[in-house]
Parts: C-alpha cells; structure tokens; sequence
C-alpha cells in the first residue's frame, strides 16, 4: 500500500518538469518564429549583417522564453504557493476551518491535499480533545460535589457519633428515671381515658345539635328563597309602572301640543271674527271659549303632569330602594349559604373529632396495655446502651480517618480541574 502511494506521487510530482518542458518547447517555436518575423522587418528596412541578425534573433528567443517562464512560474507555482501560504497562516491562528482547494494535480495539488489531510486530523484531535475535556470536567464536578458532600457527612457523623458516645453513657442514667415517668405515665393514661369517656359523650350531644342547626337553616333558606322571588317580582313591577308613567308624561306632551295649538287657532279665529264686523261676533265668541277651554286643557294637562312627575319619583324611589331590599337580599342570601358551608364544614369537623376522640381512646387502651412491654424495653435498652458505648468510639476513630481520605481527595480533584481548564484554554483557541 505505501509503495503504491509512493508510486502514485512520483507520477504526480513530475507533472510541473512536463509542463516545463512543454511550455519551454513551445516557447522556443513561437521565440523562433517571432525571431524570424522580426528579422524579415530589420533586412527589409534596414540593411545588417548576419551577426547582427542573429544576435536579434537570440535577443527574441531569450525575452519570449523569460517572459513564458515568469508567467508560467508564476501561474504554476508562486500564486498557489501564495494561497497556501495564506490559508497556512490563518490555521496557525486557529481557524482549523480553513481547506485549500486543490485544483491541479501536480505538486502544489499533494502539497495542498496532504495539508488539508493534516488540518482534518488536527481538527479531529482538537475536537476529541475538547469533547473528553468536556466530559471530564462534568465527571470532575460530579467527583468533587459526592467527596464534598461525603467528607461534609463523614465529619457529620463523627460529630453525632462523639454525641451518641457521649449520650450512651448518659442513657442508662436516665432508663431509671425512664421506669419511674412510665409509672407515673401509666396513672395519667387512666386518667386521660376517663376524660375520653366524657369527650366522647360531649361530642355526640354536638353532633345532635349541630344537625338541628342545619336543619334550621334549611327550613329558614326555603323560606327566605321564596322572600327573595318575591322581592324580585316587586322590583319587576315597579319598573313596569315607571315605564307606564314615562308613557303618560308623553301623553300629557301631546295633550300639551294640542292645547296650544288650539289656543293659537282660536287666537286667530278672534282676530278673523273682529276683522269680519257684526257678522263675526257670534264667531269671535265661539273663538274665545274655545281659547278658555284650551287654556283650561293646558292648566289641567300640567297638573296632571306634575302629579306623574311626583309618582315617578315615588316610583324611582321605591325601584331604587327596592334594588337595594334585592341586593341585601342577595348578600343574605350569600350569608346564609355561607353559614350553611360553616355548620357543614363544622359537622364534618365534629364527625372527624368524634372519630379522633374514639381512636384516641382505643390508642390509650393499646399504651395502657402495653406499659409493662415498655418497661422490659427499657430494661434491655440499658444493657444495649453500655454495650453500644464501646463501638461508638471505633466507629468514631474510623470516621476520623475517613474524613481525612475525603480531604485528600478533593485536593486531587482540584488539582486534575486546573489541569482540565488549562487544557481547555488550549482547546478553545482554534475554531473548528
């Protein structure tokens, strides 16, 4: 395999000494045929020798083949070499993204894919260097965080340990004292029980009594619904009425309307009855008691319309106070039914005091009982307590010791996080 890759690169390597010798070729023909146009002009204007139309020929030959080489040079080998170069010094700033693009076979093409080939493996080792960095410095904290908290409960349990060992010796002490408060203990119990008895009899006659208040206030909330329908029917009719009051003030206005329209027609009919002579009395006075009349119709339309503006406003007073009756009406409502959820919520709690104060009694019963078990107990706890006195103190040694391994550890620990941040500002510094 790597003798094939051996023998494909030095194919691919002679290409620019081909394309040289193509080109140096071509250029002495075309330097040859220039030469020999050249010539043609100076003998035809100018008459030289020999020598010295051939040192113009050679003169030709060398400025073509110069001039091809720079371009080729140039064309072939600098400006590639150029960009290389280019994209060399951005990768050696970091920037692993940069790729040259190879477009020509020769060796400026191997030395363009062998250094995009070491770029990607550069990339691959940054970008595996960076994921482990990554992942150790997660693994690094959770390390850190499970030794802190287990050094903080190593000195934790050392610190109860040295109380345990100090309260185990303290212990027996205080189980014959213990005997003494669990006969005391024991004549409260039947003490308590007795009172039991008594809450309990105490609670049922709540019970009862509280289901007559709710009862009460069932009777009392059937009524007061049947109150409140009619309140609202009330409220109902009286907007019924001022809305008939609103139509008889605009009966009045129309009755007003005609009057003076009456008067004005009989004004004019008296002025016609008096232009008219004799003829016209008997009309002018006709004319005159109908403008009386009128005028009559029009005092007695505004006293009526005084009466209807009084009566509305007894009726927006009453409509006003009646809203009012119906909104207390409804917050009694709300109070009632509030009161209802309390005496609920109060038979519910006296339901579950009753079934504590049972329970409680039963309970009382079981420790009443069991007295003599608890003072056996005791008895074997003193003798557990003066054997547990020596142990505490190995476990406490131990403890110690551990807690000092935990404090040995974390220093390890820290250290391996400065060298992973270190690593990580390496890493960080090229963009992949």
């Amino acid at each position: 395999m790597r003798e094939t890759n051996k023998a494909g690169l030095s194919r691919r390597i002679g290409s620019i000494r081909i394309k040289f010798i193509v080109f140096t070729v071509l250029a002495l023909l075309v330097s040859g045929s220039i030469a020999g146009f050249v010539n043609g002009i100076v003998h035809r204007f100018i008459d030289v020798g020999e020598n010295f139309a051939v040192l113009v020929a050679t003169a030709i030959n060398i400025l073509v083949i110069t001039s091809l080489m720079v371009l080729i040079s140039n064309r072939l080998i600098i400006s590639p070499i150029k960009e290389i170069i280019a994209i060399m010094e951005k990768v050696s700033e970091g920037d692993l993204t940069q790729e040259i693009k190879v477009k020509n076979k020769d060796e400026i093409g191997v030395l363009g894919d062998s250094f995009n080939t070491t770029v990607e493996s550069i990339k691959g080792v940054i970008t595996t260097m960076q994921e482990t960095t990554s992942e150790l410095t997660k693994l690094s904290d959770v390390i850190r965080d499970s030794t802190e908290q287990t050094s903080v409960s190593s000195e934790e349990i050392a610190r109860t340990i040295e109380e345990i060992a100090s309260g185990v010796n303290n212990q027996a002490q205080e189980t014959k004292k213990g005997l003494q408060e669990i006969q005391s203990l024991a004549i409260k119990i039947e003490a308590i029980l007795r009172k039991l008895e008594t809450t309990t009899d105490a609670t049922n006659t709540m019970k009862k009594n509280n289901a007559l208040g709710m009862k009460s206030i069932k009777v009392f909330k059937a009524s007061f619904v049947d109150y409140r329908e009619d309140a609202h029917n009330v409220a109902r009719n009286i907007d019924v009425l001022s809305e008939k009051s609103k139509s008889i003030e605009e009966i009045l206005e129309s009755i007003n309307s005609i009057s003076e329209q009456t008067n004005l027609l009989a004004l004019n009919a008296a002025i016609e009855a008096a232009r008219a002579g004799d003829a016209g009395k008997g009309f002018g006075v006709v004319a005159d008691e109908i403008r009386k009349l009128a005028e009559e119709s029009g005092e007695s339309a505004g006293e009526i319309q005084q009466i209807v503006v009084d009566i509305k406003d007894i009726i927006e007073t009453t409509s006003s106070e009646s809203r009012e009756a119906t909104g207390q009406l409804e917050q009694s409502m709300g109070t009632l039914e509030e009161t209802e959820k309390v005496f609920k919520t109060l038979d519910e709690f006296i339901m579950s005091v009753a079934d504590d104060v049972h329970q409680l009694a039963f309970d009382a019963k079981d420790i009443n009982d069991a007295k003599d078990t608890v003072v056996n107990s005791i008895n074997s706890i003193a003798t557990v307590t003066q054997q547990s006195a020596s142990a505490t103190q190995q476990i406490s040694a131990s403890a110690q010791q551990q807690t000092a391994s935990m404090q040995e550890i974390n220093s390890s620990i820290q250290e391996l996080n400065n060298r992973i941040y270190k690593l990580t500002e390496v890493s960080e510094a090229f963009s992949t």
